[in-house]
């Protein structure tokens, strides 16, 4: 394990694995660094008479903390910088709430008064049997996000890999960063990788073939020159012509008297001959 070399002590949290089997799996090299605490054998104490005494047993049954209790229990006190990587964290979140359980992580990474400092806390998630609002609030709480998938492939395995690994990291100055690779591991448990290819191909879309959707009518759509140059000659009623216009800005002081049916006219010298 890469982390046992930079850190003080790991306290491996076992749930899903034997600690026995998973301790076989380790370097002889970062093994005494190592604290393992068995929350397989018999995590809910229902079997009184089973004990794993070579690793610290777990009591997921009560309503203490059983991460900060038994990382605080089981500390060495010359470890000053300290790992706890959760094997399975979905049988806590089965039995406790979600709440109770994302609280307890968060005080044990934020926690200064505890004589070491947790600098690195790791859990694997099985996101099959939770719900979407406990993974989403696990993972507003994590800085970084490995989701694995399968990738099926018959190629050895230095060739094409077996799974694919989305990584989201959240920095501390809010910029995200995301990537994918792919990886397989071999049978001495050696990890390979495979860089995701940042090619891209482009391909060029032409818009299709419309035709002409007047070209098969019984009726004409268009405008000879002729009758465009007709419709241009005719004035529109509501057009001031150059006529009109000069007509009412420049009257010339002309009268319009318009007779009214109250209005007197003499008729007696129809002929206008009579000197009055």
């Amino acid at each position: 394990m890469l982390i046992g070399c930079r850190l003080d002590q790991v306290h491996i949290f076992n749930f899903d694995t034997s600690p026995d089997v998973f301790i076989n799996t380790i370097d002889t090299k970062v093994k005494n660094k190592l604290q393992c605490h068995d929350g397989w054998t018999n995590p809910l104490q229902w079997n009184l008479n089973s004990t794993n005494y070579r690793h610290n047993s777990l009591d997921i049954s009560t309503s203490e903390d059983v991460f900060m209790r038994n990382v605080k229990k089981c500390n060495r006190d010359d470890s000053k910088r300290v790992c706890v990587v959760v094997d399975s964290l979905s049988p806590v979140l089965l039995r406790k709430s979600p709440t109770y359980v994302f609280n307890g992580l968060h005080r044990l990474i934020n926690t200064n008064d505890l004589g070491f400092e947790v600098c690195l806390v790791v859990c694997l998630v099985h996101k099959d049997v939770h719900d979407e609002s406990a993974l989403c609030a696990l993972e507003h709480l994590a800085s970084t996000i490995l989701t694995v998938s399968s990738y099926m492939s018959i190629m050895p395995l230095n060739e094409a890999p077996l799974g694919i690994c989305n990584i989201v990291h959240k920095r501390r100055t809010g910029k995200v960063f995301k990537k994918k690779e792919g990886y397989s591991v071999d049978r001495d448990y050696r990890l390979i990788t495979f860089p995701e290819e940042t090619k891209q191909s482009v391909i060029k879309m032409e818009p299709p073939d419309q035709g002409d959707p007047t070209a098969n009518l019984t009726f004409n759509l268009t405008l000879r020159e002729s009758e465009k140059q007709a419709r241009s000659e005719v004035v529109l009623p509501y057009t001031l012509s150059a006529k009109r216009k000069a007509n009412e800005l420049n009257p010339g002081g002309r009268i319009y008297y318009e007779p009214d049916e109250a209005d007197d006219f003499d008729d007696e010298d129809p002929d206008d001959d009579l000197d009055i």
